[in-house]
């Protein structure tokens, strides 16, 4: 953001807050408890946004090869990352489908 002199916006973040607390409560999620069916939903987002993060990094690599002011991170290293990330994610989400479904 600071490459590209953007500014944090207030209302964004706050938005996004609000709709991570609302998708709390959708979900059935607490702070220290979740489980079932809630869980499961909740994985299954995660893995989601993980994914489209992984793809993102691989979209600004090869963007970053026209536009010289993207060069700087490694991408690769950042998409691998979010690879292993899912992979971890990947397990608890079959787990917790086993699990709601035997309820």
């Amino acid at each position: 953001m600071n490459t590209f002199d953007f500014e944090e916006c207030a209302v964004r973040k706050a938005g996004a807050w609000l709709g991570e607390k609302l998708g709390r409560v959708k979900l059935g999620l607490s702070e220290n408890k979740a489980s079932g069916a809630g869980l499961l939903e909740g994985l299954e987002g995660l893995v989601l946004g993980i994914t489209g993060k992984g793809l993102l990094w691989r979209l600004l690599a090869a963007a970053s090869q026209v536009w010289p002011e993207l060069k700087g991170p490694d991408y690769a290293a950042l998409e691998q990352r979010a690879i292993e990330q899912r992979n971890r994610v990947e397990e608890k989400r079959l787990a917790a489908a086993r699990k709601a479904f035997q309820e």
